[in-house]
């Protein structure tokens, strides 16, 4: 039984697969580009067929209820022309895709959660209730100075208790610019931190290699290929990643 189950979960495995190659050929073929995340987006190309750009810009998730799409989109667009990867689900999912699916895998592959807060979403029940819960469960896997969730106020509601408890919030009113600046500058401090290694785990790691091996020298970590070994994300988890559409 369970040679049979393995089985028939592998032939799924590559009936997905092959199911994803054709979405994939087929929105280049019509001329749309196609984003995996936490991996890159295809490009149609008229001389190669297509191309592929890696991702290379913090994706960030953003969360909102409908009646505050307008603000929502206002912070897509700025945080896209300030060198991020905004995560909005009206310009993300597709139509007949597992969106429930789609959104944990999106919030799963984020480097940033920002939540709107606004009269709209603080008691409305819904899908922005569902992520907020999905978020503060990935925050729990994060490091406990990590930065992940961040809140934003649209006007002068009433956050919730856990929120003000655990979280602080910047407010995008009444100057949205001068919200927004206090947000890129968090973002920003903690990738900064995420880059660079604290000095403790730097004379850790030379104290291990020292220890291990003292006429080796400090090399990257490599695959059986030779080449350098990806990164784990800060969940710590591998996700099969979702398919856009741009």
């Amino acid at each position: 039984m369970k040679r049979r189950s393995d089985g028939a979960a592998a032939q799924n495995k590559l009936q997905s697969s092959a199911q994803l190659g054709r979405l994939i050929r087929q929105c280049l073929s019509e001329g749309a580009s196609v984003q995996i995340d936490g991996l890159g987006t295809f490009m149609p190309d008229a001389h190669r067929g297509f191309r592929f750009l890696p991702r290379n810009r913090p994706q960030v998730f953003v969360a909102y209820v409908k009646e505050d799409s307008a603000a929502a989109e206002r912070l897509f667009e700025m945080l896209e022309a300030n060198g991020f990867e905004p995560w909005l689900d009206r310009r993300r999912l597709l139509p007949g895709q597992n969106w429930p699916r789609s959104i944990e895998e999106a919030i799963e592959t984020s480097d940033f959660f920002v939540a709107c807060f606004s009269r709209h979403s603080v008691n409305k029940k819904g899908g922005f209730q569902a992520e907020i819960r999905y978020a503060l469960d990935c925050t729990q896997r994060f490091p406990l100075d990590e930065i992940f969730l961040m809140p934003v106020r649209l006007d002068g509601c009433v956050v919730p208790a856990r929120i003000q408890h655990e979280i602080h919030y910047i407010d995008l009113f009444p100057d949205w610019e001068r919200g927004f600046r206090r947000l890129i500058a968090a973002m920003r401090r903690q990738l900064n931190r995420r880059v660079e290694p604290e000095p403790s785990d730097l004379a850790e790691r030379h104290r291990l290699v020292r220890f291990s091996n003292k006429n080796k020298p400090l090399l990257p970590a490599t695959t059986k290929s030779g080449s350098p070994s990806p990164s784990k994300s800060a969940t710590g988890i591998c996700m099969p990643p979702p398919v856009r559409v741009l």
